[in-house]
């Protein structure tokens, strides 16, 4: 039988996503004020916080691989930070020129987030992201 520190071994990368992701929708849905008129579907975007959450675990995770003198690690690992800053500077473009649509709701115009390049399509990247750094070095025992 497969005991429950192995199964959190095996799960860790997974699950640190799923939870970080799930984390990061449930404040942005909290911190939404009252009687706000924007479009609900707004606040399901995370795509930038957890490109800032990849780029610094995988800056945390550069430092210890050089206080630990895993030098290649290390330099894999940055390359995969500067990867993460382009990615962001990538979102930050598409935010700014495809996610949104003028939509009227209760005779005003609002912005609405669309669904592929406004949530979908930077969710999935900066889950992703999360994912390889997480699994990484899971791998390399970091």
């Amino acid at each position: 039988m497969v005991g429950f520190k192995h199964l959190v071994v095996l799960w860790h990368p997974p699950l640190t996503t799923v939870l970080c992701t799930g984390i990061g929708i449930f404040g942005k849905l909290l911190s939404r004020r009252n009687n706000d008129t924007s479009p609900e579907r707004n606040d399901v975007y995370i795509g930038q916080p957890l490109m800032l959450a990849s780029i610094s675990a995988t800056s945390l995770f550069v430092v210890k691989c050089l206080s630990l003198a895993k030098f290649e690690e290390g330099v894999i690992l940055l390359l995969f930070a500067l990867l993460y800053v382009f990615l962001f500077v990538v979102l930050a473009y598409i935010d700014k020129r495809l996610a949104w649509r003028s939509v009227r709701l209760n005779e005003v115009d609002v912005y609405e987030r669309k669904f592929w390049w406004g949530i979908l399509i930077p969710n999935a990247a900066g889950m992703s992201c999360l994912y390889i750094v997480f699994l990484y070095a899971h791998v390399q025992n970091i």
